[in-house]
This record gives C-alpha cells, sequence and structure tokens, in this order.
C-alpha cells in the first residue's frame, strides 16, 4: 500500500477554489494569542514572524502544519499573522488582488494548554479589584480588547493576561521597546524601563513618528505611520520596511530604572 501524499507546508492553495486557505479565527494556541506566546515564548514569536516578513510570505498555522496534531487537515494561514501582516506580505496582498481567501474554521485540537477556573488576580492583595475587573468592553480600568469580535472566552483569556500585566506592574516590573532587521539574528532593546505598556507604546509610536518625518516621500513614510497607529490602538509588535518593533514586559530590578531610550540604527 502506498503511503499517503500529504500537502506541503506552505501549501495554503484550495484545491477546489484556487482561492488562499485562511483560518477563519485564531486557534487556541495561535502564535498571536497569551497561551500561544507563553508556549512558543516571545523570541521564538518575533523570529517566526520575522522571518515570514522577510520572506513576503504567509504564515501557515502551526496546528494546520502535515507533520503536526492535524496532519490531515490541509495547510492554512494563520488568522493572527492575517489579521496583522496581510497587507504587509507579497504573499497577502496576492491574495487579496489575485486569487482571493477563503475562510476555514480551525482544526479541534491545536495542543493543550492548563487553564485555571480561578485566575490568581482575584485575590491579590495589590490589586485594586474596583478598578480592575472584567467588563463587556475589556476591563474597568480602561484598558479594552484588542479585537472586539471576540467571543466570552477569548475575552476572558484577554482580561487576565492584561491582569497578569497589571500584577507584574504592581510588583515593579517594567517594559522595554525591542527592534530587529531582517539581517539580524537578535532583537536590541531601544528603549527601557517604562512603567506601564502605554508608556512603552507610545515610545515606540513616537519612534516610528519620527523615522515617518524623517522621509522625504509620503509613500515610504506611509508604513511607520502605519505601524505607529497600530501600536497606539494596542499591537505588541509591528513590522515596516523590513523591521521588526515590539514590546516585552521584563521582570523587576533594584534599583528600578528610569526610562531610558537611545535612537535605532536606520
Amino acid at each position: 500500500m502506498s503511503a499517503v501524499r500529504r500537502r506541503a507546508p506552505g501549501d495554503i492553495i484550495d484545491r477546489a477554489t484556487g482561492r488562499v486557505r485562511v483560518l477563519s479565527r485564531r486557534c487556541d494556541t495561535c502564535l498571536f494569542r497569551s497561551q500561544g506566546r507563553q508556549m512558543f515564548g516571545e523570541d521564538r514569536v518575533a523570529e517566526v514572524t520575522a522571518a515570514n516578513l522577510e520572506a513576503g510570505a504567509l504564515l501557515t498555522c502551526h496546528g494546520t502544519l502535515p507533520y503536526g496534531e492535524n496532519p490531515d487537515f490541509g495547510p492554512a494561514a494563520c488568522a493572527g499573522f492575517w489579521a496583522r501582516y496581510h497587507r504587509d506580505v507579497l504573499a497577502g496582498r496576492y491574495a487579496l488582488l489575485f486569487l482571493g481567501i477563503i475562510r476555514v474554521d480551525p482544526p479541534r485540537k491545536t495542543g493543550s494548554m492548563h487553564t485555571d477556573d480561578t485566575p490568581h488576580w482575584t485575590t491579590d492583595p495589590l490589586i485594586d479589584h474596583d478598578r480592575h475587573h472584567l467588563t463587556a468592553d475589556g476591563c474597568a480600568c480602561g484598558w479594552t480588547h484588542p479585537n472586539p469580535d471576540l467571543d466570552t472566552d477569548a475575552r476572558r483569556t484577554a482580561h487576565d493576561a492584561h491582569m497578569r500585566e497589571v500584577q507584574a506592574e504592581a510588583r515593579g516590573a517594567t517594559w522595554e521597546v525591542l527592534r530587529q532587521g531582517k539581517t539580524e539574528r537578535g532583537a536590541t532593546v531601544i528603549s527601557s524601563g517604562h512603567p506601564t505598556r502605554q508608556a512603552a507604546a507610545e515610545n515606540l509610536a513616537a519612534e516610528l513618528d519620527r523615522r515617518a518625518d524623517d522621509c522625504d516621500w509620503p509613500p515610504t513614510a506611509a508604513p511607520w505611520r502605519r505601524a505607529a497607529q497600530r501600536i497606539r490602538e494596542g499591537a505588541r509588535q509591528v513590522a515596516a520596511h523590513g523591521v521588526l518593533y515590539r514590546i516585552r514586559l521584563t521582570p523587576p530590578s533594584t534599583p528600578s530604572p528610569t526610562p531610558t531610550s537611545r535612537k535605532a540604527d536606520s
């Protein structure tokens, strides 16, 4: 009996329609969910994202890979990567302009993560629970869900991730901004010591605006402007002109650092 021939990992074209297969929503362990970042690590997520941006390719969801947990499902583009970067890569623009896309539901099994029905932040004495509790839009403190279309479970998961950051900040953790060029093997810290995610995000947005201001031609400035806008809207990482920027929570240090920054190399 001959072996079953499975599709190549990058073969995300639907055989029946000729369109590009894109997941209809992020899988449970998507690299662009908090669970996925915990499972794979921030550095791995940044590495994979940068590699696909450099190649101009869409990212195949790990849950649909032919050598993964669902070998017969058929490769499909990651919904999280598509939502953030499909206009930044050639394959995404080609799909929009010429091939079209077809949405497919994620496979039922895409890995497992332990979850606790009672998040530990609910009993944390350092948390002001009148100011921090789940609401329809996000959190009572003013934080809002990055995706308004999240279902109830996803909203709760996103809020729990937000509260883990609030806990860390209450214990002295700070935020830093990182930059990684497409030819660089690792990320470089360009600012650090920010007390909140919002402070780090504004620092990064200002850096991106500065780069846009340095451009003499509006089409060249546009990617920097879009990246700055996405950061202000809550994105943790963005890419422009082949450079990946992200913000990251860092453990507390003694003494607590004051915000510092340096001009990133072009």
